[in-house]
């Protein structure tokens, strides 16, 4: 006995879609599957390309748009509208679909409506023996090779999934690290392709809970992604990566706030050895930021960025060493400030002539003129810091003319 179901889908909706955005789809549906406990299986051949989520079942209800059948965890989706555009594309494209779920076949293809006068996405569903009730199967046919080349281009699930190899890679918390020259500035999510900026150094394949996209699953905001990379290269466990990436000031690990707030006690010991083997230094070597450095008095040193630093501190388990240096940096930063605003005030001009004339004063207009220094002239918002060496302040002054 068959069934036809005739869907509300015009030929021509989804304009824009092409098989790679319909096949990209039904990869999702198959991969969200997988968090529910099915096993995916896919493979190519004679231009045949078949997704298999076994322990899944469609029903007719899933046809409606709206409706995916979410609730329950047998079945494959997450969007209502999701795998029945990818059909609608695929049989538009003329890929011959065919789906095998609950004991039936499913044949997509268009029929005219007499209703509507356009045709329609119409399945026809006839019972099958061949398969087990407990599976979803999309076969999709006449894809050419060169087509394949594409999808695996922008899906390196299919190479997982068929058991081919995408290269090198570091494996972090967040997903993968994709380190051949191919994935350059490429961001897959589950391994499906989600955008490009070759800006950033290396490849990545973030898992899908770390990662907010639209509903077309077509951008991850650059500032979300700048803080991921900085997690995933930071996490992954590769102290080289890390200490290259640093020095090179990739963009990558530009995000130094989730670089230091990532790396372990374990990792920073080995970025600390790796750094050393690298610039061949000696145990003693203090490594600062110049003006550290300055402060510091050491005699074997290396200038450094703040990153790099704290993360040697950390290494050292010399943390409060290091907030005690940043202290001493500021204050020595606020007083230079201070001393510059001074410079610059007519306080100092004032000032300076008092100094100059206090012995011609009677004590009466010396009083009278400290008041008016101290009462109605401006100063300079951050005065307080050198009220106290305001003398000292002037003869180094004067010492510099």
């Amino acid at each position: 006995m068959k069934e036809r179901i005739e869907l509300s889908l015009s030929k021509k909706y989804v304009s824009s879609w092409t098989y790679i955005e319909a096949i990209r789809e039904l990869l999702q549906n198959a991969i969200d599957s997988e968090v529910d406990g099915n096993t995916i299986e896919i493979d190519y051949y004679s231009k045949k390309l078949t997704i298999r989520s076994i322990g899944s079942h469609l029903e007719k209800s899933t046809l409606l748009l709206g409706e995916s059948g979410k609730n329950n965890n047998k079945y494959i989706g997450k969007y209502g509208e999701g795998y029945k555009l990818a059909v609608l594309v695929l049989e538009r494209e003329e890929k011959n679909v065919s789906i095998y779920t609950n004991g039936e076949l499913w044949k997509p293809n268009f029929e005219h409506s007499e209703t509507f006068d356009e045709e329609l996405l119409t399945i026809n569903i006839t019972k099958s023996d061949e398969y087990d009730n407990e599976v979803v199967i999309f076969e999709i046919n006449n894809i050419e090779q060169s087509e394949m080349a594409k999808l695996r281009d922008n899906f390196i699930a299919l190479d997982r999934y068929l058991g081919r190899e995408i290269g090198a890679t570091r494996e972090s918390e967040y997903g993968l690290v994709l380190l051949n020259s191919e994935y350059k500035g490429k961001f897959y999510v589950n391994g499906l392709f989600v955008q490009k900026d070759t800006e950033f150094k290396y490849g990545y394949d973030f898992k899908n809970e770390y990662v907010n996209l639209d509903r077309d699953r077509k951008a991850i905001n650059y500032y979300e992604l700048k803080e991921l990379t900085a997690k995933a290269l930071t996490n992954c466990g590769d102290a080289t990566l890390l200490v290259n990436g640093l020095k090179e000031n990739i963009v990558d690990l530009r995000d130094s706030e989730e670089v230091l707030s990532e790396i372990s006690e374990e990792q920073s010991i080995n970025f600390k050895k790796h750094y050393f083997e690298k610039y061949q230094l000696e145990e003693e070597t203090f490594i600062g930021t110049d003006k550290m450095i300055e402060i510091s008095g050491q005699e074997k040193t290396k200038v450094e960025n703040e990153i790099i630093t704290k993360i040697i501190f950390k290494a050292d388990d010399k943390e409060e060493e290091f907030e005690s240096y940043k202290t001493k940096i500021q204050n020595k930063d606020d007083k230079a400030s201070a001393i510059n605003a001074f410079n610059q005030s007519v306080y100092k001009k004032l000032y300076i002539w008092f100094k100059e004339n206090e012995k011609r004063l009677t004590k009466k207009s010396k009083q009278q003129f400290i008041d008016i220094l101290n009462n109605d002239v401006p100063k300079p918002s951050t005065f307080n810091l050198i009220k106290d060496e305001i003398d000292e302040v002037i003869e180094i002054e004067r010492g510099n003319e």
